[in-house]
């Protein structure tokens, strides 16, 4: 199990954004042990709503972004290869958001990235990980 708790600035109302493809807002707003789990399978993508059981992606990029209470970005790439879910606690009060992290096993790399927009915290993301690619049309069978 991973944990953290940071403070957000809950002045711009988006406290915390990503961790993968989400079929709603990509802001996770008044999260009250909120389970969103992310794996991923070949079957379409079902509302991510943080009721249990936690819901299946296509896809997942283990990354994501919050506005510190310094005004900073912040952004978190969390590299795990196993099923994992986050358990997610707002604190609007105290400006306060808590993510717990449960894996069933692996190895956990975390990365850190620190900007004064956010903009800056992507492309530093981008730096790491590379940007996408195109792939030849003849790779998709034509």
């Amino acid at each position: 199990m991973d944990s953290g708790i940071f403070t957000a600035n809950y002045d711009n109302g988006k406290p915390l954004m990503g961790m993968g493809e989400r079929a709603g807002s990509i802001f996770y707003k008044n999260e009250v042990g909120g389970i969103h789990s992310r794996y991923t399978f070949d079957q379409a993508n079902p509302i991510d709503d943080g009721k249990p059981p936690g819901r299946n992606f296509y896809g997942y990029q283990p990354f994501y972004a919050f506005q510190a209470s310094t005004k900073d970005w912040v952004g978190v790439f969390d590299i795990n290869s196993y099923a994992t879910d986050y358990i997610l606690y707002s604190d609007i009060g105290n400006n306060q958001t808590q993510i717990h992290k449960i894996a069933i096993g692996g190895t956990i790399n975390k990365f850190f990235f620190v900007g004064t927009k956010i903009d800056d915290v992507i492309k530093k993301y981008q730096r790491l990980v590379g940007m996408p690619t195109v792939p030849p049309l003849w790779a998709f069978g034509w």
